[in-house]
């Protein structure tokens, strides 16, 4: 009998499937395949991961313990939709910066000095050659930490900003009530009337953090601002600070710590024992 045949799966089928018959985009398309994965920090807990309604505390586990998930290939689509995401998120960011109403981590190119705060509190000349690197944010306790995308002042009371890049996938996700009632992306933009749960469970996440930290002055509100792809349209959400839902989500972080430290991984909270797509996506090395 001959061998059976091994039919290629995962990042390997993805590899396959890209478009040779082109001269260039499928030659791009197999580089992103092949790139390693994310070197995202395993050492911590992210707000957004916090944020998330599949948030897996067993996979967090597993992920704070330095074992590595298998790797989901990033092809051509998704990494264009990343760029296009992290495109906005610049734009907006580099507008507050010129308006001088953005505080946060700077890095100077010049003096090659780092500096929080705003643009004009860099005490050289080179003030003007400065590099916006966010709002870092973080608690060793709970080992959470992030990114907020920025502080912005002077518009009233300080404000938290989160901006997101909302297409016509962001709304079938975050709220497929309205994806499923309208035909197309424009009708469910116009659909959108407040920000989505998850959104503001982030911008939540960030402001406590910002507590905990003892920031002086720290936004008791949050600006999430959405601009929605390809219609160059956007919306503002201001939103106060509240401990509702949030306490909770520290709670789980201090448990998942808990088990960390005791060498014990929790049931998955998505899906008992049989576990969920994110924690059976984990092998131990």
């Amino acid at each position: 009998m001959g061998k059976e045949k091994v039919r290629p799966s995962g990042a390997l089928k993805a590899f396959l499937a890209t478009d040779k018959s082109s001269r260039v985009i499928g030659h791009v398309d197999r580089y992103l395949l092949s790139r390693p994965p994310s070197n995202r920090s395993s050492l911590v807990i992210h707000p957004s991961e916090m944020a998330s309604a599949s948030w897996c505390h067993r996979a967090q586990y597993f992920w704070l313990k330095g074992e590595k998930p298998k790797h989901e290939p990033v092809g051509l689509r998704r990494a264009l939709i990343f760029a296009q995401g992290h495109s906005i998120h610049k734009t907006w960011q580099n507008w507050f910066h010129e308006m001088g109403k953005l505080k946060g981590k700077w890095f100077c190119t010049v003096c090659k000095k780092e500096y929080f705060g705003l643009p004009s509190d860099h005490p050289g000349k080179c003030k003007y050659n400065v590099v916006y690197e966010e709002v870092p944010l973080s608690f060793d306790p709970l080992r959470i930490s992030g990114h907020a995308d920025g502080w912005l002042v002077e518009f009233g009371d300080p404000l938290l900003l989160e901006v997101k890049s909302i297409g016509e996938g962001s709304i079938r996700w975050y709220a497929p009530e309205i994806g499923m009632n309208n035909p197309d992306f424009k009708s469910m933009w116009d659909a959108v009337k407040a920000p989505f749960h998850e959104h503001i469970q982030q911008a939540q996440i960030y402001m406590k953090l910002m507590e905990l930290m003892g920031l002086p002055n720290a936004p008791k509100e949050a600006l999430i601002l959405y601009e929605a792809k390809g219609l160059h349209e956007v919306k503002e959400f201001v939103i106060a600070k509240s401990d509702f839902g949030v306490a909770e989500l520290f709670d789980h972080a201090a448990q998942i710590i808990s088990a960390v430290d005791g060498g014990v991984p929790p049931t998955c909270n998505i899906n008992g024992v049989a576990g969920c797509n994110k924690c059976s996506n984990y092998t131990e090395e």
